[in-house]
């Protein structure tokens, strides 16, 4: 049976942001609100958010090619940070205010891009299933 975490649970996207979760202050933890399964702001990821581009591929620019032939050339697409971590997957039996509860054994996804996330549990007293 995996933990359960609170908000101290250090929760990081692959590029080293940390997700801030959201508390349940209905439920302490080692002194802590147990952390809620709502979706979470990231702060830190090392990848910044993208900037919104003009039209669908952003703004084309004419390049001169050989023989005086024109062609266009599309800038790359922008890479995108990570902005918010999903709870994908919690506990099965436990609730509280209706919610499932979230583990250390989780599924967190990075949205947008729908990377893992890593947990890493810090409170080794409270298991749930």
């Amino acid at each position: 049976m995996p933990f359960l975490i609170n908000i101290t649970t250090p929760v990081l996207c692959p590029h080293g942001g940390t997700a801030h979760l959201l508390p349940n202050p209905r439920v302490l933890l080692s002194g802590a609100p147990m952390a809620a399964p709502n979706p979470a702001p990231i702060v830190g990821c090392a990848m910044p958010p993208a900037f919104p581009v003009a039209g669908p591929a952003g703004p084309a620019k004419v390049m001169a090619g050989a023989a005086h032939r024109f062609q266009m050339v599309r800038p790359p697409a922008p890479m995108v940070g990570c902005v918010l971590a999903t709870f994908v997957t919690n506990a099965v039996r436990i609730r509280s205010n209706g919610l499932p509860v979230p583990l250390a054994s989780s599924v967190v996804l990075t949205s947008p891009g729908n990377q893992p996330m890593t947990i890493m549990p810090n409170l080794p007293r409270v298991k749930g299933l």
